[in-house]
């Protein structure tokens, strides 16, 4: 394959090539693919062969180091967000929690008529309804829809 360049010291197979770089086999069949990395094939066995020397085994220890200070970076941010998300989340029950304890104080407050006569005060002929399925009525949709009809 490579002409111009010396023979390697060591023969790999592409499954013990991955492990030496720390990389997939995947990644080793493209880096084939696109020429990037020293190669042979044997005619007879039709197996490939990665040519590894002391340099790209060095490379080995240095990448990692690398990409294990992004990804550090990387948990580090996404680890921040999902704080903050958690935040957020934690305040939005807070302000939902406040919001139901009111929701029996403003049913209890007049409607905007003016009418916060019981069944009890509304004149005989008016009647028609016992006091519990006044208070059904009075009920909001947004009481109801949480705690359901009574």
């Amino acid at each position: 394959m490579h002409a111009d360049k010396p023979r390697s010291n060591q023969r790999l197979t592409v499954k013990e090539a991955a492990q030496r770089l720390n990389v997939s086999e995947a990644a080793i069949r493209q880096r084939i693919q696109r020429d990037s990395i020293p190669y042979e094939k044997d005619e007879e066995t039709n197996r490939v062969y990665i040519l590894l020397d002391k340099v790209e085994d060095r490379l080995d220890d240095d990448e990692p180091e690398v990409n294990h200070s992004s990804e550090r970076e990387l948990i580090d941010t996404l680890q921040e967000q999902l704080r903050l998300e958690r935040e957020g989340s934690a305040e939005l029950r807070r302000i939902i929690a406040g919001l139901t304890q009111r929701i029996p104080a403003i049913e209890a407050s007049p409607d905007e008529h003016g009418s916060d006569l019981t069944a009890s005060e509304k004149p005989d002929g008016v009647r028609g309804h016992s006091v519990s399925q006044e208070r059904v009525q009075r009920r909001s949709w947004l009481y109801r829809f949480f705690f359901g009809p009574e």
